[in-house]
């Protein structure tokens, strides 16, 4: 048996079984009256596209970083989609980078920061 702790009636605060201890997975089910009602992925805030935008996780940028210091930014794509087990195989839209784009600026701000240590490096001397 399941205990919840409810802070409204949309947000659960802890999930705990019947022992009392708290758990750190909980399974979440949504439940709609009514017919079925389409998600629509708003554009980025600043966009003049109407194009939804997904986000990169977190998980996603740091091995595109990795990648980016060994590869060009084509072949981090390819290698990046290889690893995840192929497009079929992304669990959401934010397992992949949007464009070959942000792998460019991924390798440009890696480029700055290499940069910045070797600046940083030749002033203490």
């Amino acid at each position: 048996m399941l205990n919840i702790d409810i802070l409204d009636l949309e947000i659960y605060k802890f999930v705990s079984g019947g022992d009392g201890k708290q758990h750190n997975l909980a399974l979440v089910q949504y439940v709609f009256d009514g017919a079925e009602r389409e998600v629509k992925v708003k554009p980025h805030g600043n966009s003049k596209t109407t194009k939804p935008f997904y986000r990169t996780s977190e998980k996603t940028k740091y091995k595109l970083w990795e990648l980016a210091d060994t590869y060009p930014p084509k072949d981090v794509s390819h290698k990046s989609l290889e690893e995840s087990g192929g497009i079929l195989k992304l669990k959401s839209a934010g397992g992949h980078a949007c464009d070959v784009k942000q792998i460019k600026n991924i390798k440009l701000k890696s480029r700055e920061r290499q940069g910045d240590d070797f600046v940083e490096l030749i002033q203490k001397c």
